[in-house]
């Protein structure tokens, strides 16, 4: 069986959505929170959510982080207490129909 995933919000499936093809699941998914990773760096909030703060480079043991002509290198795993268990609505679209 083949399955397709695609976000529950989006929009161009929404005709599809309640098809017997459809298959509604929520699931976890561990995001980080950079935004205020950002901020608690000392980068300005304004800065932070304009997207002008930003990772150039990332290595398995460092990332260097951006904003006007200044950058901060950061150990990664400072990144640890950012993460964040969020639900996700998806829905599977299978190539067989439901019975």
């Amino acid at each position: 069986m083949e399955y397709l995933y695609v976000q529950a919000d989006d929009k161009g499936i929404q005709n599809i959505i309640n098809s017997c093809y459809a298959v509604k699941m929520e699931l976890q998914e561990c995001i980080t929170d950079y935004d205020s990773f950002f901020e608690d760096l000392g980068f300005p909030k304004e800065a932070v959510s304009n997207g002008d703060v930003r990772i150039i480079k990332s290595n398995s043991r460092y990332i260097t982080i951006s904003y006007d002509d200044k950058s901060k290198e950061i150990e990664k795993s400072r990144l640890e207490k950012y993460k964040v268990m969020v639900q996700t609505k998806l829905f599977l679209m299978t190539t067989n129909q439901r019975r």
